[in-house]
């Protein structure tokens, strides 16, 4: 199961089982926004977020403050909130369909609509973000009772760059997966591309990059922009994060 999480307002939009239709959704949707589509095998993708986003998060899709000043606590309990969210119904072909309506760098906002090969702009339909009831994730709070949370496995050192036996490693960083799925070729022209454009950190300076990596990697590559927006969004936190 996925979620998109909204990095700029923190909270939950939308839940699924296909990852593919999410990056569908979000194109739709979050054209505008950073954002991220989080698998909730477990809770670590929360424990990485720091203790003013997870009680935003928590506030945002409870309507309540978040009790717990223990972050690993608070991230467990994110997490019980995000698997109980509500899933969206959405077919791949409806999402693809609707996704194809969007262009690009659309200012105007629309809207995913279930069961629809149309999205909708969202002056004809109002704006509606789900909660969920807290009662059973506040009940865990209070006696801990959480799953346990996977030890993260150790980064592999970049290409060429191994280190020396009894060396101590650096801070660690996401590094971009191995060539042999869209990822690594995305992230491959990102980081080009985004270096000859001398490295900008300023939010819409790097939207402006993203659109032209985009366009190249749908031109030379073959690769949609839907597909791109979502592995996009991870290489924008990653790159520049502010």
């Amino acid at each position: 199961m996925y979620i998109i999480i909204d990095l700029d307002n923190l909270r939950f939009t939308h839940k699924a089982e296909d990852c593919f239709s999410l990056a569908n959704i979000a194109w739709i949707e979050h054209q505008s926004i950073s954002y991220e589509i989080t698998h909730l095998e477990n809770a670590l993708p929360f424990v990485a977020m720091n203790d003013v986003d997870l009680k935003m998060l928590f506030r945002n899709t409870t309507g309540q403050e978040c009790p717990s000043n223990n972050h690993t606590l608070t991230a467990k309990a994110v997490h019980d909130l995000a698997i109980r969210y509500p899933e969206t119904t959405c077919r791949f072909e409806d999402t693809e369909s609707q996704a194809e309506q969007v262009p690009e760098g659309d200012s105007r906002l629309w809207k995913f609509v279930q069961r629809s090969k149309r999205p909708a702009l969202l002056q004809e339909l109002p704006l509606f973000y789900q909660k969920v009831d807290p009662v059973e994730t506040l009940s865990r709070i209070a006696t801990g009772d959480f799953p346990e949370i996977p030890k993260p496995a150790a980064p592999a050192p970049a290409p060429g760059h191994d280190r020396e036996p009894g060396a101590t490693p650096g801070p660690a960083k996401a590094k971009a997966p191995k060539r042999g799925s869209t990822a690594p070729i995305i992230w491959e022209y990102a980081d080009r591309i985004w270096s000859e454009h001398g490295k900008p950190m300023e939010k819409d300076e790097v939207l402006k990059v993203r659109k032209q990596i985009m366009n190249e990697l749908e031109e030379k590559e073959a690769i949609k922009r839907t597909t791109s927006s979502s592995e996009l969004a991870k290489w924008h936190k990653d790159r520049a994060p502010h």
